[in-house]
């Protein structure tokens, strides 16, 4: 091709036609030009096709997180529930009047609310999007604010556990230790392991019931894990919420 083209400026300039052959440069700029042009668009092209591609990629792992969550949140909501419930039930027995609950009742209560673990929601996906500054390819301005809402409140209901976990080492830890025989609250919650036993002493746990230190920290400790509660609830609003916009994303 680029021999013809020289063969064709070699006879214009032989035949000494100047003005045919200056719009014929001028010609063969403009199509070296728009091949320019068309090679960049091409490649522009390409560019935008494997940006969506990662995009949507990027949009299926968030996708299958969240749903994943929306079943973690719920098992952790009806946990928190349950533990508020056990906390009512005590503040129920809580009193100057003598309780009389069977042995090892108030330890098998105490197990139920002190556990402290936490609600183990997955973040690799949102995590992976924020660490490698990728919240660019969402293209849904909605979307990434969304995204934001839902990493925010993720750290704000951890932050919350964390809080609970604290306080209840530091503070009602030391204050159960003179009431409440831990050797017991193993071997109630771990039967089938032989690593645990009961313990050798023996205690009146509705004692306990009787002192209004007691029903302070019940009232502290209702408290924290209604907050919890109220963090959760949020993130699974949230989540349903992004749920809806990726799903549609997808389609």
């Amino acid at each position: 091709m680029l021999r013809f083209f020289r063969h064709i400026r070699k006879n214009l300039m032989e035949q000494n036609k100047t003005r045919t052959y200056l719009l014929y440069a001028v010609g063969e700029i403009a199509l070296v030009m728009i091949g320019i042009l068309l090679a960049l668009q091409v490649n522009n092209w390409n560019q935008l096709q494997q940006l969506k591609e990662q995009e949507k990629e990027v949009i299926s792992a968030l996708y299958e997180e969240i749903d994943t969550n929306a079943t973690i949140l719920g098992l952790c909501m009806e946990d928190i529930n349950q533990r508020i419930a056990v906390i009512d039930t005590m503040q129920n027995y809580a009193g100057p009047t003598y309780a009389n609950l069977p042995d090892n009742t108030l330890h098998r209560w105490l197990g139920a609310v002190g556990n402290i673990e936490r609600c183990a929601v997955e973040t690799d996906a949102i995590d992976e999007l924020r660490s490698s500054g990728n919240l660019n390819l969402i293209s849904n301005r909605s979307l990434r604010r969304g995204l934001s809402k839902w990493n925010t409140a993720i750290m704000t209901m951890k932050s919350e556990e964390a809080d609970w976990s604290q306080e209840f080492s530091s503070i009602l830890v030391p204050y159960l230790n003179k009431w409440v025989l831990w050797g017991d609250v193993d071997y109630l919650f771990f039967k089938d392991d032989s690593n645990f036993s009961p313990s050798a002493f023996e205690i009146d746990e509705n004692l306990m019931l009787q002192e209004y230190q007691f029903d302070n920290h019940l009232n502290n400790t209702r408290w924290r894990w209604a907050r919890i509660r109220d963090r959760t609830d949020s993130l699974s609003v949230i989540g349903d919420s992004l749920y809806i916009t990726l799903k549609k994303e997808l389609n």
